[in-house]
């Protein structure tokens, strides 16, 4: 029997027993995004969870209609509602979110075809139909003019069959099943006045049965299912009620093709204030109860909130009493634009607030509302002074004093912090994600971030991790300072400390803002963007032409080079070195990828761009550092090899095409180096990647080993890191060991290989490219002049105090 509701409310297949899902609007914060709940059915506790807070920067989404989509297996989760863009646009719009462990919402939900422009009176009600030859989903909404808009989506794409039903007049609620007798199930509400009608489901919309009044005092949007009770299963609708409580009725099914309408009881009386349009009910029968029957299961909405209530599946049908389960999100970007302490701001950003974890030295987890008086009070001080513009008074430690006395038994050389140093630096940190977002200082918002991005801003242990008084038999003797504790001090992550490097210490976090726009850099170029994708284009493009790869023996691996890089403004400002090939004044990435990852980390968090720092395994042997971008959200971009990205792998200068094969803009050249360096996941298991489905950290604190950034996939293509980078030189038409190797007249297919494990296309290809570079550029001669410039000005880009 049908028990999927064309509502905000679902049983999904995920989890042993099958979990509650429920997706809202969220008109505490003016109907914008998306809001999904669920509920942990394999927990004893039954606990609802909040899932996050989606599109809420993109659209006004009112009244969301959710499925899971089983017809192809993907189990993934189905909305459509109403949804006003940016660009003032209303239209119904088609939100997918993905079953797999990034469980990402689509970066472009479709539009539905005809849908623009219409005057909706109703919900809209999603279904997947079954009992066509080819399932599919079909969505029915009621427009103000009359008759019920159709639409349904096969593969081709959605098709509008217009609008049906115009006798009916205005309808103000709709809800629709199929049922297992072959047929579409409707109820539809005008004024208090709930009415079912039927049709075939593979009949013209010109079967439907005339309307069947079956409540006179309903209100909102009912729950309606297709139940398991009685011989062919019978019909079963919750309703708010036009008194504010919840009302039930049912039909006797016996005789399938009149079912027999048995009047209203009820439930419940008024729950949280009085009934109104846009309350929802949402209606299951659960696979809890009794084997083959099953629970219903009742989720009211009304006013922002969410209510629950259940009735057991044998007689005598006892209802659970009413209970809320959750507020829907205040608008918290108002509550931090407030004129007041940072306290008082947070007062009204629950989601924000529980975000914001300190790890204690003995592993508990305190969220905001459990932080001491004193912890609250100097995180409002710190507020205030980055508000003012003041000094923020913060004990910055020695890097060298702190530094660990040898390397641990792993290798790995630490850094350390005592437990007041550890508290100041985070507290001044999430300060100043708060200053920002407060007051608009960049073009997006944290709001917008799922609470594992959000974490990468707000929770301590992305800043640096307890130590554990773990003997070692490898480490008799305590390996930190004589003032460093175990189960009281902490240590940087390893994210900051691969390759025995302990780079990466952040103490003032304006550093990093203060260096992208332009106040403390050498040429006062403002590097910040309208967006965050910009903005990281803008990074990358600063690291193509500033930033050079490192590791020089007896130079930078000393404690005297660690003590004195271990700042952002040390780690940005110019160094001159000379190699047996050239010299290079610049910024240096002492070691490489890991220590360009933490430096690219460190600017993009101090905008509030989160980046995941990943290993990236080579075979099955060394392992490279990446990061991520919007590894929780749709559009999730791989830099599979922060080497890639700047000087080490000769990928600058280069000459971007456009499709047509003329010379790009600098804005376009700009934005060219960002998708190729960036990857999109297709790109990489096109070229032979195999990617990690899942990223959370490794959280392994310990007296040796901190907690480890995850893995962020593996190469299997072969042993040569740079045979993916030949591709991005292809792309991009980079002059070095690409358009340079055919303007002398050595390129051929054994060089490229030598460059390469191997090739992505035939040679011809990459002659062809190398060709069209040269003509679009000025020819050879122009490309070289070109790279001379370009090398004339690389490094220039650096720190430098005011």
């Amino acid at each position: 029997m049908s028990n999927r509701a064309s509502t905000f409310f679902v049983q999904s297949t995920y989890g042993g027993a099958g979990n509650f899902e429920v997706v809202t609007d969220s008109p505490n914060d003016g109907h914008r995004g998306l809001v999904h709940r669920w509920r942990d059915n394999d927990n004893p506790a039954f606990p609802w969870i909040y899932a996050g807070h989606f599109y809420r920067g993109r659209y006004v989404i009112r009244r969301p209609s959710v499925i899971q989509d089983r017809a192809t297996g993907s189990g993934r989760l189905q909305v459509v509602a109403i949804a006003t863009g940016a660009d003032g646009r209303t239209a119904l719009r088609h939100f997918v979110r993905a079953n797999n462990p990034t469980w990402a919402w689509g970066a472009s939900p479709e539009e539905l075809p005809g849908s623009a422009g219409l005057d909706f009176s109703s919900n809209p009600a999603l279904i997947e139909s079954s009992l066509r030859p080819v399932r599919r989903l079909e969505v029915f909404a009621a427009v103000r003019s009359g008759g019920i808009a159709r639409w349904w989506r096969t593969d081709a794409g959605w098709e509008h069959g217009g609008t049906v039903l115009t006798e009916l007049g205005a309808v103000d609620a709709i809800t629709v099943v199929e049922s297992t007798f072959g047929r579409l199930e409707m109820l539809i509400r005008r004024g208090p006045r709930l009415e079912h009608l039927s049709r075939p489901a593979t009949a013209p919309d010109t079967a439907w049965s005339a309307p069947a009044a079956i409540l006179e005092n309903a209100a909102g949007v009912p729950g309606f299912v297709h139940g398991r009770h009685g011989p062919n299963g019978n019909f079963e609708v919750v309703t708010a009620d036009t008194s504010g409580g919840l009302t039930g009725t049912w039909a006797d099914t016996s005789d399938r093709d009149n079912p027999r309408w048995m009047g209203g009881y009820t439930i419940s009386g008024p729950v949280g204030g009085a009934a109104g349009d846009l309350d929802a009910v949402g209606l299951v029968q659960s696979t809890f109860g009794t084997p083959g029957a099953g629970n219903l299961e009742v989720l009211l909405r009304r006013a922002g909130r969410t209510y629950f209530c259940w009735r057991i599946d044998t007689p005598p049908w006892t209802w659970s009493p009413v209970f809320p389960i959750a507020n829907d999100p205040p608008d918290e970007s108002a509550a931090l634009r407030r004129t007041d302490t940072l306290e008082r701001r947070l007062a009204g950003c629950d989601d924000l607030r529980a975000a914001m974890a300190w790890e204690t030295a003995t592993g508990d987890r305190l969220v905001y509302d459990a932080w001491s008086r004193a912890q609250k009070d100097r995180l409002n001080d710190l507020f205030a002074r980055l508000l003012d513009d003041r000094d923020l008074a913060l004990p910055c430690p020695d890097p060298n004093r702190n530094m660990s006395l040898r390397p641990r038994p792993s290798g790995i050389t630490a850094m350390f912090l005592t437990a007041a140093e550890a508290f100041e630096i985070y507290a001044a940190h999430v300060a100043h994600v708060f200053y920002l977002e407060a007051t608009g200082r960049v073009g997006w918002s944290i709001l917008d971030l799922p609470s594992a991005e959000l974490q990468e801003l707000l929770s301590s242990d992305r800043y640096h991790t307890r130590i554990l008084d773990t003997p070692l038999a490898t480490a008799p003797e305590p390996y930190y300072p004589a003032h460093i504790r175990p189960n009281r001090d902490y240590q940087l992550p390893y994210r900051v400390q691969v390759s025995g490097r302990p780079l990466g210490l952040l103490c003032d976090p304006r550093i990093g803002w203060r260096f992208l726009r332009g106040t403390n850099s050498s040429t006062r170029e403002d590097l910040l963007g309208p967006d965050e994708e910009t903005t990281l284009a803008n990074i990358s493009w600063w690291a193509s032409k500033n930033l050079a790869h490192g590791g020089e023996p007896g130079v930078d691996d000393t404690r005297a080079y660690y003590a004195t890089h271990t700042y952002l403004q040390d780690r940005l400002r110019a160094e001159h070195r000379d190699w047996g090939s050239g010299s290079f004044t610049g910024v240096w990435a002492p070691q490489g990828c890991q220590n360009a990852s933490t430096l690219l980390h460190d600017l993009a968090r101090s905008v509030n761009i989160p980046l995941l720092a990943v290993t990236v395994l080579q075979g099955t042997g060394f392992a490279h550092q990446g990061l991520l971008f919007r590894w929780q959200r749709p559009d999730v971009r791989h830099l599979q090899h922060t080497d890639d990205v700047y000087i080490a792998l000769r990928m600058a200068p280069f000459f971007s095409l456009r499709p047509d094969g003329t010379a790009a803009s600098a804005a376009e050249a700009r934005r060219h180096f960002f998708e190729v360096q960036w990857s999109r996941p297709e790109a990489l298991t096109a070229a032979g990647f195999r990617l990690s489905d899942n990223y959370d950290p490794i959280r392994r604190p310990s007296e040796d080993t901190p907690h480890a950034n995850p893995d962020g996939g593996g190469w299997v293509m072969g042993t040569d890191i740079h045979s993916f980078a030949l591709e991005k030189r292809y792309q991009l038409c980079s002059w070095r060991e690409f358009v340079e190797e055919y303007c002398r007249g050595t390129m051929s297919e054994a060089r490229l290989t030598s460059l390469g494990a191997r090739l992505f296309r035939p040679f011809a290809e990459y002659q062809a490219r190398a060709r069209a570079a040269a003509a679009a550029y000025g020819g050879c001669a122009g490309m070289e002049t070109s790279t001379r410039a370009w090398e004339a000005e690389s490094g220039r880009h650096v720190w430098v105090d005011r």
